[in-house]
């Protein structure tokens, strides 16, 4: 996670891939850091044994560099 909060924090360029379980539905969002300061993501999943690809896309600016540091593990 360390190294994905620095990669958004100097707006590299990349993506990021999980999974979210709930009960009978599953989704599958992907998190693409553009480089320029913006990001795009893009949710599609299943329900049940019906899967759905949504075309919802958020483009967006990411948010300052400060509030991925504050978001890094602080070593003690």
């Amino acid at each position: 996670m360390t190294r994905t909060l620095e990669a958004l924090r100097d707006r590299r360029i990349g993506s990021v891939r999980w999974e979210e379980r709930l009960c009978e539905t599953d989704a599958y969002p992907l998190f693409v850091s553009l480089g320029d300061g913006t990001a795009r993501r893009t949710t599609g999943g299943s329900l049940d044994l019906c899967q759905w690809n949504t075309e919802e896309v958020i483009v967006g600016p990411l948010a300052e560099p400060a509030v991925f540091d504050a978001c890094r593990p602080r070593p003690t």
